[in-house]
């Protein structure tokens, strides 16, 4: 079993919590039990190769070299208050991003190598930046790169960072090495799915895979509550059998996208610790009736994050994504 040493921020006194941790969750399930409750989406195309969904049928097989491209953490944070209490104080704890960079890091060493093995057994190739970044321009491209997002999109993600900072302090952190891109939220938006066609074109890739992972951190621990995988690749219609209308046609597209939600399972436990900081946000005085808010952080705790469960819970993803997806060329 592998174990990773952190140092952990924090900002109060906490005491160890007896949870459930993400190996035991992830043991108690198993592979196949994370497959069954895997949710796959997909968006069907026709033969005249138009609109947002694929016609994977006009595939020979699985895309050969796929990129991944895009691995990153998000946390939500958490925001709870005693209402019976004067002033009604509220508390907010989150995951720094330097740690939800490590943790994201963390992860993609614990799955790769299986992952990997697991697209070579299909015939394909799973590919990390470190292997399809071949020169200096490369870099640069990918380092820099941006996709081009629409207007419904961008007004989306607005609005969900808006609401997600009402029950907490979110933050994204992405795994080193690896871009932060949401493309769990690009599937209908046509200059998003054109900007995945676009990188695999600069890349030499056939298709390009991004993992997104959620957690919520309270002041007892850092739980994963859900977990998306997003395949997108470019129209598979060759244009010069494409029919209608030029604006329908998109030259990216999502080839599926695989989720969980509701998981159970911790991936860091906080043991008891020395109160650092914390930051007030007052109202008015302390004295006059208004909330009184306090945003805590942690600070120099040392504990460890056993990820161990992370391999059975993504495997039993993927494999379900990518059965999907071959089912559909064979059709």
């Amino acid at each position: 079993m592998k174990y990773f040493r952190l140092i952990i921020p924090i900002a109060i006194l906490v005491s160890f919590a007896q949870a459930v941790t993400l190996e035991d969750y992830a043991s108690g399930r198993g592979e196949n039990g994370f497959y069954s409750a895997t949710k796959v989406d997909m968006v069907k195309g026709t033969k005249k190769g138009e609109g947002p969904g694929p016609y994977l049928p006009a595939l020979d097989s699985l895309p050969k070299r796929i990129g991944l491209i895009s691995v990153y953490l998000k946390d939500l944070g958490n925001r709870s208050s005693k209402a019976y209490l004067p002033h009604n104080p509220t508390k907010i704890s989150s995951l720094p991003k330097s740690n939800g960079n490590a943790l994201a890091g963390f992860y993609t060493d614990q799955v790769i190598p299986a992952l990997k093995k697991e697209f070579e057994a299909r015939g394909s190739s799973l590919l990390t930046p470190a292997d399809f970044l071949d020169s200096p321009q490369d870099i640069a491209y990918y380092d820099s790169f941006e996709p081009e997002l629409g207007a419904m999109i961008k007004a989306g993600m607005k609005w969900h960072a808006k609401t997600l900072s009402l029950s907490g302090s979110p933050i994204a952190a992405n795994a080193p090495g690896y871009q932060m891109l949401p493309m769990d939220l690009f599937a209908n938006d046509k200059k998003a799915a054109n900007s995945m066609n676009a990188i695999c074109e600069r890349l030499d890739l056939d298709a390009v895979i991004g993992i997104h992972l959620e957690t919520r951190t309270t002041d007892k621990e850092t739980a994963l509550v859900q977990m998306s995988i997003t395949m997108f690749g470019p129209n598979p219609v060759p244009e010069s059998q494409r029919k209608g209308m030029a604006f329908l046609m998109y030259e990216g597209q999502p080839y599926g996208k695989a989720s969980l939600r509701n998981l159970k399972g911790d991936l860091l436990q906080y043991k008891r610790g020395q109160k650092l900081k914390t930051e007030h946000d007052v109202t008015g005085n302390a004295n006059s009736g208004f909330t009184h808010t306090t945003t805590t952080y942690y600070e120099k705790i040392t504990t460890y994050a056993s990820l161990e469960g992370m391999e059975t819970i993504t495997l039993g993803m993927m494999k379900k994504l990518l059965d999907r997806i071959e089912n559909e060329i064979r059709k």
